[in-house]
């Protein structure tokens, strides 16, 4: 989600995320490529977008 060559930005799932979440419907969620190697900061980003899916409003 953080750039990279050929990878997705934070920005272009966001639509699809909050409509997930306006939903309501939204009970589970896979998430594959975040572990203890991951940067603190991309790791913070991740988490705070897999919550938005569910509702949480970031500010």
């Amino acid at each position: 989600m953080s750039g990279g060559i050929g990878g997705s930005t934070a920005r272009q799932p966001r639509p699809a995320v909050e409509m997930a979440a306006l939903g309501g419907k939204l009970r589970s969620l896979g998430v594959s490529g975040i572990d203890a190697a991951l940067p603190s900061p991309i790791g913070a980003e991740r988490a705070g977008f897999i919550l938005s899916a569910f509702g949480k409003t970031n500010l």
